[in-house]
């Protein structure tokens, strides 16, 4: 069997994929595994295991062509050129994780006899299977309540399951060599802690000041004899410089922009601890076990893209701007200013000295902030769960609700009473304190509510469609059928404004509205039905799940009636192809 596996992304979501390799590789154990990935990244590549051969992607060759102005007809003639070299028959398993239009283009060219992920059809509509790649696709729209991390999505975007485990990377000899002799030739202090920081990142919001970095290594210098080794890009040299300019001599080595992947994963794995934002680096730690102190500003979001593994900690700015929806023209940075360099500091002690990190009371030096840590739930997806117990709110409650409802709703999988619900009991209750606020629990049954009326009155209006007898179809008939329909759309856009907390079930119902491109009536109107069944079954289940765990929960006895009664809605999902349509494309970043 031959599969090939396409990743056109960043170094990070490289090392995110490592799971999707592995398990195809403990599935197919026989299997002949390709990995595509671009040029300016095939170092990285080459840190993965479980691929028994590598193609390099010519994105830098191919940028400019497929820029705006670019010669669309010459970049056709290098991928054509490209794919007649290196894929010159159909793999037997497509899988491309790309979301964008040179991943799916290219997964739809290589012809695979089966295609997981995002491609394209004949008719050049993007093509998703299964749904959860349409979810990662939706996801960037509407993440207010995502509790999924990447590297989950990618494994069941590639039709596998997440089995509780991390990332994982293969580190040349001579790389491992290189970084011994280097340490070595420091000559440090037998017991002193090596500590790595990344004081750089993708965008300026998303990088915590260097001179703060500088005030917490002090803070732990005065604590514990370190070492502090700055790593980043060449462009990000200047930040390590300030930062070792304000720390005493001998205390760091610059690394920034002076190593190659393999040497700086090589260094990585032999740290007590690296500080970072989120950056490329930091799935490198968690990939090789090094105990990670993230930073999540500015448009970056811990239950995306958090450090996955167990026991790594996560810091998130406890203001309301968070997560930012306008990062690119944000001036203000107040996220910034959340982190004091003391609170940095003492949970970055409490890796370095391995103390248990269960969920602590909260204080007044905590206030701007929160802690995670990374952990798994009991189906093998990766979590991260606060250690400052605060009154349950409306943000991680709908989280929490989110991670048992795209299971049921998806994979028709769990139901009341499994391992997961209690799981989420157990979280409610030992990592949060009774809610105080407003949940949004009224505002969004009701909003369940009307989003369950109006998929009803849609799908009856397709049906109407499909069940009329072709004499009396009209063209006045099907203009008012029509219209009726496109009336619907607004009153979903308003809900998916109005309550984020159901966006991501909305969303991924137009994204599946806009792949209908059928010309027979009887076809369009069956798949427009079905897109209308699809959303009432998601709202079903919602009302279901949050009827399940508030019933649970203290002070929560005023809302469980109400969703008692809309819960008895919840019918069996009905059975339908796995396979969703798309044509709008939003990177998750």
């Amino acid at each position: 069997m031959r599969i090939l596996v396409i990743n056109l992304m960043r170094l990070g979501d490289l090392v995110q994929c490592s799971p999707v390799l592995g398990t195809l590789r403990s599935r197919y154990p026989e299997a002949q595994i390709t990995l595509v990935v671009q040029d300016v990244f095939q170092e990285t590549a080459r840190l993965i295991p479980h691929a028994d051969r590598l193609l390099v992607f010519p994105a830098l060759q191919l940028a400019p062509l497929l820029d705006q102005g670019g010669d669309w007809s010459q970049a056709y003639e290098v991928l054509e050129a490209w794919l007649r070299t290196h894929i010159a028959s159909p793999p037997d398993l497509v899988v491309n994780l790309t979301p964008d239009f040179v991943g799916a283009l290219l997964a739809y060219l290589s012809r695979g006899r089966q295609v997981r992920g995002l491609t394209i059809n004949p008719s050049r509509s993007f093509f998703t299977q299964p749904a959860w790649m349409s979810y990662l696709m939706i996801i960037s729209r509407a993440r207010r309540a995502n509790p999924f991390n990447l590297v989950d999505l990618f494994l069941k975007s590639a039709g596998l399951e997440p089995e509780g485990a991390g990332l994982s990377l293969q580190i040349p000899a001579e790389a491992q060599s290189q970084a011994e002799s280097f340490l070595e030739g420091l000559h440090l202090a037998p017991g002193t802690s090596l500590v790595g920081v990344v004081p750089g990142a993708s965008q300026p919001q998303r990088q915590w000041p260097a001179e703060k970095y500088a005030q917490v290594a002090l803070r732990l210098l005065n604590a514990r004899p370190c070492h502090f080794f700055l790593f980043g890009t060449q462009k990000e040299r200047p930040q390590g410089e300030k930062i070792a300019a304000l720390l005493p001599p001998g205390t760091a080595t610059l690394c920034a922009g002076g190593t190659s992947v393999a040497f700086l994963a090589a260094l990585l794995s032999r740290l007590q601890l690296l500080i970072t934002n989120d950056t490329g680096p930091m799935h490198l730690a968690a990939a090789v076990n090094t105990p990670v102190l993230a930073f999540f500003l500015a448009g970056a979001r811990v239950q995306d893209t958090g450090p996955v593994g167990e026991g790594h900690l996560a810091l998130e700015p406890r203001i309301d701007c968070h997560p930012c929806h306008y990062p690119d023209s944000c001036s203000l940075f107040k996220c910034h200013e959340a982190f004091s360099p003391d609170a940095v500091a003492t949970w970055a002690l409490r890796l370095l000295e391995q103390k248990p990190c269960a969920p602590i009371p909260d204080d007044a030096c905590w206030r701007t902030l929160q802690v995670y840590r990374s952990t798994w739930d009991p189906t093998g997806h990766h979590a991260h769960l606060p250690l400052i117990r605060r009154p349950l709110d409306r943000k991680h409650f709908w989280t929490l609700v989110h991670r048992a409802v795209w299971p049921r709703f998806l994979d028709k999988a769990g139901a009341r009473g499994n391992a997961l619900e209690r799981w989420l009991g157990e979280v409610m209750t030992s990592h949060f304190l009774p809610p105080k606020d407003d949940l949004g629990l009224k505002g969004n049954s009701r909003a369940l509510t009307e989003l369950l009326e109006l998929t009803t009155q849609g799908e009856g209006l397709a049906r109407q469609l499909i069940d009329i007898p072709q004499q009396r179809r009209t063209p006045s008939f099907l203009w008012q059928q029509a219209e009726a329909i496109r009336s619907l759309d607004p009153k979903l856009h308003r809900l998916l404004v109005g309550y984020p907390e159901i966006a991501a079930f909305i969303e991924f119902y137009f994204q599946e509205q806009r792949g209908n491109e059928e010309m027979y009536v009887n076809i369009l109107a069956r798949q427009l039905a079905e897109c209308y069944q699809n959303l009432h079954q998601a709202g079903k289940i919602c009302l279901e799940v949050l009827q399940e765990i508030t019933a649970g929960l203290p002070g929560m006895s005023q809302y469980i009636s109400s969703l008692s009664v809309m819960a008895q809605l919840v019918q069996q999902p009905s059975k339908k192809p796995d396979t969703y349509q798309l044509t709008e494309v939003a990177p998750c970043k």
